[in-house]
């Protein structure tokens, strides 16, 4: 396996993006056909329902629990407006799309992070650390092998990756 996450980040720009961001598709199915852990948080799940897993030559995330960016959160921040004028779907409307099971978080601006198996989602910026953590700690499980852990402390100290081996116990 060449990569063992792919991970898509969020904004505004990648709900107008993502879904027709088709080599992003591509690269993505082939991280989770090899066993990797496919990630994405705020706006990035929005590139998620345009992945199709090779075996089942399905939707990847067709009867998966996946959150994002959600509409209440749209209303608050004003965008709603824009995207339906520019006939943009919300995130929960593209993942319905394609009969997967949106998770609404608790609050739109809040921290939440949903896992199902080897997919991990997050709701928006202030759910970045714990998406990243929990992609982390998939992809260490996954892949047996704490390098994972090791190269992401070297990049990203400041999302503690040492406490999450210990917090592991590996």
């Amino acid at each position: 396996m060449q990569y063992g996450i792919f991970f898509a980040a969020g904004g505004h720009a990648a709900i107008y993006d993502y879904p027709k961001a088709s080599n992003l598709h591509k690269l993505a199915a082939q991280v989770y056909a090899n066993g990797g852990v496919v990630s994405a948080v705020c706006h990035g799940p929005a590139l998620l329902p345009g992945i199709i897993e090779a075996s089942t030559g399905k939707p990847l995330i067709q009867g998966k629990k996946v959150t994002g960016f959600a509409e209440k959160g749209e209303v608050e921040v004003g965008a709603l407006d824009s995207m339906r004028k520019d006939g943009v779907q919300t995130i929960e409307e593209l993942v319905k799309a394609v009969d997967g099971n949106y998770i609404e978080p608790p609050t739109a601006l809040g921290d939440f992070t949903t896992t199902d198996g080897r997919i991990v989602t997050g709701v928006n910026p202030a759910s970045a650390k714990s998406t990243a953590e929990a992609t982390v700690k998939e992809a260490a499980i996954v892949m047996s092998d704490l390098s994972v852990l090791a190269a992401l402390s070297r990049m990203h100290s400041r999302y503690q990756c040492h406490l999450l081996a210990s917090d592991m116990k590996l």
